[in-house]
């Protein structure tokens, strides 16, 4: 806990407070108001990713072991190796990541901090972490860290503006759709031109 709320102060100092640009105030209602749809949608499109990887890389297997078999029954020396740890720890990220992103989704919808923003922050960190344990694999390279590092800027800074907007249970601020009482004078006003 000590070391997210370092990671908090240092977020909201460097962030929020010495950043050179600040998300307006309508664009930050905006990202608390759909944010709860976006990690759904994230949550989804995770959980499908990992689905596919799975199938895909099953699917070569089959196909490496058809190789191997194919190449030994005329003698040659197979060189085609199975699925790595890799593979796994991939498709076990991305089901990490897309259940992080589910169980954000109700704090996030009660503007609750320690239940939705907080999950948010870990998967942040979580696919950064991921992004350098596989530049030291077979299958990365620096580009995976540079990558990893300006998502997790993107993620902080965008996580570090909407943090007022998130409490350790009370709602901060209540971010609703206009009512019709509120659009109604618009709508008559724009008639009157």
């Amino acid at each position: 806990m000590e070391a997210q709320r370092k990671l908090e102060a240092a977020m909201d100092d460097y962030l929020v407070k010495q950043a050179p640009i600040q998300v307006p105030a309508g664009g930050r209602e905006a990202i608390v108001k759909y944010l709860p749809i976006l990690a759904l949608i994230g949550g989804i499109l995770s959980f499908f990713a990992a689905f596919n990887l799975w199938q895909l890389g099953h699917t070569a297997n089959d196909l490496i072991n058809t190789a191997n078999e194919l190449a030994r029954s005329v003698g040659v020396e197979t060189t085609a190796t199975q699925l790595g740890i890799s593979y796994y720890f991939a498709v076990a990220v991305m089901i990490l990541q897309g259940a992080l992103m589910f169980l954000a989704y109700p704090g996030l919808k009660a503007n609750s901090k320690k239940r939705g923003w907080d999950i948010l922050l870990y998967s942040n960190l979580i696919g950064f972490a991921y992004s350098v344990l596989v530049a030291f694999t077979n299958y990365g390279g620096f580009s995976n860290i540079i990558g990893g590092l300006v998502g997790l800027v993107i993620g902080l800074y965008l996580l570090a503006q909407i943090k007022s907007y998130y409490t350790d249970g009370k709602v901060a601020a209540k971010v609703a759709a206009p009512t019709a009482a509120a659009v109604k004078p618009a709508v008559k006003a724009k008639k009157t031109k």
